[in-house]
């Protein structure tokens, strides 16, 4: 599928990967959060429906760590990483794993307005 080969030529999202897999014995889900002109904005979007990287509808609350689902965001950027368990509870941060360089796979709107980026 041209998704996922985009995402598996990516060196950002190969290195995010490398940064995010080793914590799926501590979390199950990871949502990402950028300031984008002033306001903070989740990936995926708890608040609405959202699509996949393989353009499928989202079914789970956030991105799936292992197996490991590239996120899709935006705009390149240093993004925090939001851990959740099972269940969906917001989990801290292990140690230095709370910031990560991410870059956009396929066009999202960034805000309610439709606006594309990426």
């Amino acid at each position: 599928m041209r998704s996922r080969a985009i995402a598996q030529s990516s060196e950002t999202i190969t290195a995010a990967r490398a940064f995010l897999e080793p914590e799926s014995n501590y979390a199950r889900w990871y949502r990402c959060a950028i300031v984008i002109s002033g306001q903070r904005w989740l990936y995926p979007d708890p608040g609405r429906a959202t699509l996949r990287f393989d353009y499928w509808e989202r079914q789970s609350p956030g991105f799936s760590i292992k197996p490991f689902e590239p996120p899709i965001v935006p705009v390149t950027g240093q993004y925090e990483i939001l851990y959740f368990d099972e269940l969906g509870n917001r989990l801290n941060a292990p140690v230095g794993k709370a910031l990560v360089m991410l870059e956009p796979l396929v066009k999202i709107p960034c805000d309610r307005t439709g606006l594309l980026m990426g």
